[in-house]
């Protein structure tokens, strides 16, 4: 059988599989021909579904029903964000030698499973499904993950793709995965109208995704027949964030009205999260949007108006973090805003009014280009950077991720600023030191130097993950070179 270049989408509530061959990407149906299948992994007592029957189950179970938990990898027990899991989720998140596990019965007796457990099942649901849809094994794949993956978090993925029996390629950002698939997509447009030899073809387009939980900006650069994407920049920040100032602005609206608190009220809540999305579609075409929400508190119907003005104003936080990191981006060693020559906003969540129309009047005028994000452009991209990888389509144009990420890991030493361990440049630093990432070790050591770690995808300090604290740079040196 030809090897085949695959991509894997996945998400904590569905996960696809794509593949590309000869130019073409297509998505690999299951067993009942959706396009997708749900991240949920069920345990009875006649064994273990994964996917639509697992969904069902749930219903009948919840303690032996997981979902929800790719919160939990490469975290301890005791991380604050697997207690909130424990609190949200309704399966058994128990400790599991100072690792979180989830308990639960399978065929009558209690088991344990790690989270990498869990995730190898449903990847290799999706493995089992193209298996079959090509009569033959299929051992390599490339799979996406969500932008705020740290490094730990990575390799328990690589390592549920290895319990699942197959080879993990490469690991790469949704961000990345679904603008690689935009600049194919795009190659393929373009060629539909013009020439294939296009040498003297160059353009730079920035593309700007706004997810419900992540925010991220890349370039790309189209060079001929090839396109090249080579800046990233994420921000854990997304439209989830928009909705809760919404919210809070609603619930201080109803408290102006009628003195009722209703933060307390998880149900109220629920509804005013409700009205976010016709919130938006309404503002979208007109400048005031009129609601009413019937019986929405102890027998209260709840009139309110939003104009567009206002909801800007609530969004003041979030488009100043938003055209920051496009800054970072067009500001890039790499390029310029001159040479960006068209900008493209991609949705994956309900459009947000004036976004379109600030990111313009930020890039000097700008046409930004409004697109809906497609549900498979992250398993397209993923096997796009398959084919990259496995080179199996010598006649197809060339594709190249050369990113220039954010540094995974930074350091603080004590009355100085936060500073990168990766790529050698420092946030901050008042003096150059480099910090090779492969030999722990400073290019000029300083002795009793107090110095913590942290690992994360952004500048922010409260974002970051605590990894170690160390005053004597040689420990760690030597514990990595022992012979030395």
């Amino acid at each position: 059988m030809k090897e085949q270049s695959i991509g894997i989408d996945l998400g904590s509530y569905y996960s696809r599989i794509s593949y590309f061959s000869d130019g073409v990407i297509e998505i690999i149906p299951n067993e009942d021909g959706e396009e997708f299948i749900r991240s949920c992994v069920a345990f009875t007592d006649d064994g273990i579904d994964v996917g639509k029957m697992a969904v069902h189950k749930d219903a009948e179970d919840l303690n032996n029903t997981a979902f929800g938990i790719f919160k939990l990898l490469g975290r301890s027990f005791n991380d604050p964000m697997v207690q909130s899991a424990r609190r949200e989720l309704p399966c058994n998140i128990v400790n599991g030698g100072g690792k979180p596990c989830i308990r639960v019965k399978l065929r009558k007796q209690q088991k344990l499973f790690s989270p990498e457990e869990i995730i190898s099942m449903i990847i290799r649901k999706l493995m089992d499904s193209a298996e079959k849809y090509f009569g033959g094994s299929v051992d390599n794949a490339v799979i996406t993950v969500p932008q705020y993956f740290n490094d730990l978090q990575k390799s328990a993925i690589r390592y549920a793709g290895e319990l699942a029996g197959i080879h993990v390629l490469d690991i790469i950002e949704g961000a990345t995965a679904s603008s690689l698939a935009y600049g194919y997509m795009s190659h393929l447009e373009s060629n539909a109208t013009a020439p294939l030899e296009r040498g003297n073809y160059h353009v730079t387009i920035l593309v700007l995704e706004l997810n419900y939980y992540t925010f991220s900006t890349s370039l790309i650069h189209f060079k001929g027949i090839e396109f090249e994407l080579s800046y990233l920049q994420g921000h854990s920040l997304g439209c989830e964030d928009i909705d809760i100032l919404i919210v809070k602005y609603l619930a201080s609206v109803f408290k102006k009205q009628h003195s009722i608190d209703v933060t307390v009220n998880s149900s109220s809540l629920r509804r005013l999260k409700s009205m976010c999305n016709q919130l938006k579609v309404k503002l979208e075409a007109n400048s005031v949007a009129w609601c009413k929400i019937e019986s929405f508190h102890e027998g209260i119907d709840f009139y309110f108006s939003l104009s567009r003005d206002q909801y800007l104003k609530l969004l003041e936080g979030f488009s100043s973090k938003m055209l920051e990191t496009i800054n970072l981006v067009v500001n890039s060693e790499s390029t310029s805003n001159q040479e960006v020559k068209e900008v493209v906003v991609i949705w994956g969540t309900t459009p947000i009014p004036g976004i379109t129309g600030l990111i313009s009047d930020h890039l000097q005028g700008k046409k930004v280009i409004s697109k809906n994000s497609q549900p498979f452009a992250f398993s397209y991209g993923a096997a796009l950077q398959a084919n990259t990888i496995q080179r199996l389509g010598d006649n197809l144009p060339g594709i190249s991720a050369n990113m220039q990420v954010p540094s995974q890991s930074i350091w603080e030493n004590h009355g100085r600023p936060m500073q990168s361990l990766h790529n050698s440049y420092l946030w901050g630093a008042e003096e150059s030191h480099h910090f090779d990432s492969e030999h722990v070790r400073l290019s000029q050591p300083e002795p009793d130097f107090p110095m913590s770690t942290y690992d994360s995808n952004t500048q922010r300090y409260e974002e970051q993950r605590f990894l170690w604290n160390v005053h004597d740079l040689s420990v760690i040196e030597k514990e990595r070179n022992p012979d030395s």
